[in-house]
């Protein structure tokens, strides 16, 4: 069964680029998140929406390294901020 619903038309397909497995999706959310984290300034913060439409929230917060700090929901989307706790040794 494919997790993802592709998109009925042609050319919203081709731009936005629908995934074909789970696993893809989720391999690309830690890989943004991971990049977010590392370029955030320390004790940054970063705001993270998210609709369970296809893939529950559960499951992308299982590749995520850390747990939010906070969060809000509103139907099937949620709003989650993350802050980094790393301190810049340089300062």
């Amino acid at each position: 069964m494919k997790m993802i619903k592709l998109f009925k038309n042609k050319i919203r397909r081709n731009y936005y680029k629908p995934f074909d497995r789970h696993a893809e999706i989720i391999d690309v959310l830690k890989q943004g998140f991971n990049e977010c984290m590392r370029v955030l300034k320390p004790c940054g913060t970063l705001i993270f929406k998210w609709n369970e439409e296809q893939v529950k929230l559960s499951e992308v917060l299982k590749c995520f390294n850390q747990k939010p700090l906070f969060g809000n929901k509103r139907s099937k989307t949620h709003w989650l901020v993350f802050v980094k706790n790393e301190v810049n040794k340089d300062e």
